[in-house]
């Protein structure tokens, strides 16, 4: 008989028994949340929570809480009564008082108080006028038509009946019997002074119709007019320039006899058109006015600040160097269309540049129909402006410049103008925010601080803090029995309705009989021998 070493059977391994810790009460879980805040707070760095929470009596907790909760009222008061402020954008004024060596030139309008030439308005229409009879007589009682004792020109004068016409003159009349730009301003220089650009220049000299204070047309001349430039650049002399301009009035082409020999003038923006007899002074021959310019230039903010200014000049780049360069060209530009739109013409006051004709007494009802409210409106003020102010000081020529001046001029029809730039004055006005993002900044972390004595890094950790808490909730929350259940409920109800469900799905395997059982494996390990 032989001895078979027979394996000794291992006992089964057994599996470990997990024991289900004890659910806790719903009492138990509320003191745990309770501790677990209480230790977060007094850890907090933000003033006034630590001290509320490790108060030790009641009386105490209740006088710091109240406390804490009136210095966030005072803080909320006063950081809402700050940003109404901010929010309304306010704005500040900074004035900066220069006298550079170089200045700005401004724009001059000049205008003769008389509207036709008697000359030309004869020679076109001549049945309209009448010769003198009686020269020596009408050279004595108006000698300015005169010279020598005869009559300067033509001696035809128009009649009675022709005067409405120059009251009614149209736009094509003016341009053909109005004043030329020469001899209305037979010289202009400035002195000593060589300049590049062409400021004096009679070609640059820019014509335009301007509307009396009776109502009549008048043809003037605007010198050094930016607006019909590619570039708006305004040119710059030397405070030691002295502008010099000498204006012939013309005298014997006056259209009515016994009228007051005088011109109009007026100092402005070049990128601005000024009516001068509604904004300018009046010369007379024999006179020398003497002007000394003060600039002053104005920075806007646009909106939302209360200026609330529209920058023209960019504008005007967009439409091709073209269109308005003011609030005042804007205005009368929407006037025009307006005018346009509804009556096709155009207002004799407008003073925007065109090629329109005038609106006649005929429409006079149209236009009073026209609405123009909306064009004062939408047109808010200039973002970057320059106006000029002056000082005018009226002198009589004297006899000894009279008689020895470079050429002979008969002061008796010509007025000297004197334009000063020495010690020009050049006020800067910048308008900037009252409240920057700093100063916001700055307010906001002072109110912080002196209601309720908290800093960055304690904000930040208080919110550190809130955040950590929220975690530590929504554990608690999701380890709660109730939201267990309710997750194992939609877990099998998923996997009741997987891929592996065989009632669901038309690809699971067919049934499998109950006597092809034998294929199947069964594998118990309570049974199972290990070698």
């Amino acid at each position: 008989m032989y001895d078979t070493d027979i394996p000794a059977q291992r006992a089964p391994t057994p599996y470990p028994v997990f024991r289900k810790k004890k659910p806790k009460s719903e009492s138990e879980k509320e003191n745990e949340i309770a501790e677990y805040c209480k230790e977060m707070l007094q850890k907090s760095m933000l003033t006034g929570v630590p001290q509320i929470v490790t108060a030790p009596t009641t009386r105490s907790k209740v006088f710091k809480t109240f406390v804490f909760l009136g210095s966030i009222t005072g803080f909320l008061y006063q950081t809402s009564a700050f940003l109404v402020m901010y929010f309304a954008y306010p704005t500040l004024v900074d004035v900066q008082v220069t006298t550079p060596p170089y200045v700005d030139v401004p724009s001059i309008t000049v205008c003769n108080r008389n509207g036709l030439r008697r000359n030309e308005y004869c020679r076109l229409k001549p049945n309209n006028c009448e010769p003198v009879t009686n020269v020596p007589k009408f050279c004595s009682s108006y000698p300015i038509f005169c010279a020598n004792g005869t009559i300067k020109g033509s001696n035809m004068f128009p009649r009675e009946f022709a005067m409405i016409d120059e009251a009614s003159a149209t736009q094509e009349i003016m341009e053909k019997l109005g004043h030329n730009s020469y001899p209305l301003i037979s010289s202009c220089n400035f002195g000593d002074v060589n300049v590049t650009f062409d400021y004096c220049k009679n070609t640059t000299f820019t014509p335009f119709m301007f509307q009396d204070l009776y109502g009549k047309m008048k043809k003037c001349y605007i010198i050094n007019a930016r607006w019909t430039k590619s570039s708006l650049n305004l040119p710059m002399v030397p405070t030691r320039a002295v502008l010099r301009l000498i204006l012939d009035l013309e005298p014997e082409e006056y259209f009515r006899i016994g009228r007051p020999v005088a011109g109009q003038l007026a100092i402005h923006s070049p990128w601005n058109i000024l009516n001068p007899f509604n904004e300018g002074f009046t010369v007379k021959p024999r006179k020398t006015y003497i002007m000394q310019i003060k600039e002053n230039i104005k920075n806007l903010l646009p909106w939302p600040y209360q200026t609330n200014c529209t920058d023209y000049i960019k504008k005007w780049e967009i439409r091709g160097r073209n269109g308005p360069l003011s609030k005042q060209m804007c205005v009368e530009e929407c006037i025009l269309n307006q005018t346009m739109n509804s009556c096709s013409c155009v207002l004799t006051n407008n003073l925007y540049p065109h090629n329109f004709n005038f609106c006649a007494e005929a429409t006079d009802y149209c236009t009073r129909q026209v609405n123009y409210t909306h064009c004062f409106v939408k047109c808010s003020p200039e973002c970057h402006t320059r106006d000029f102010e002056y000082t005018l000081r009226e002198e009589d020529i004297e006899l000894e410049i009279e008689n020895h001046t470079e050429r002979k001029i008969n002061w008796n029809k010509t007025v000297e103008i004197l334009i000063l730039f020495k010690r020009t004055q050049v006020n800067v006005y910048r308008y900037r925010a009252k409240y920057e993002s700093i100063e916001l900044f700055s307010f906001l972390g002072g109110f912080v601080g002196i209601w309720l004595g908290v800093s960055l890094i304690a904000l930040l950790d208080f919110m550190e803090s809130l955040a950590t808490f929220f975690v530590f909730l929504v554990d608690r929350f999701k380890a709660s029995p109730r939201i267990s259940n309710i997750r194992s409920a939609i877990g099998s109800r998923l996997r009741s309705n997987s891929i592996f469900s065989t009632d669901s799905t038309p690809w699971a395997r067919p049934h499998i009989p109950h006597h092809n059982n034998n294929l199947r494996v069964s594998f118990d390990h309570r049974n199972s021998v290990i070698p």
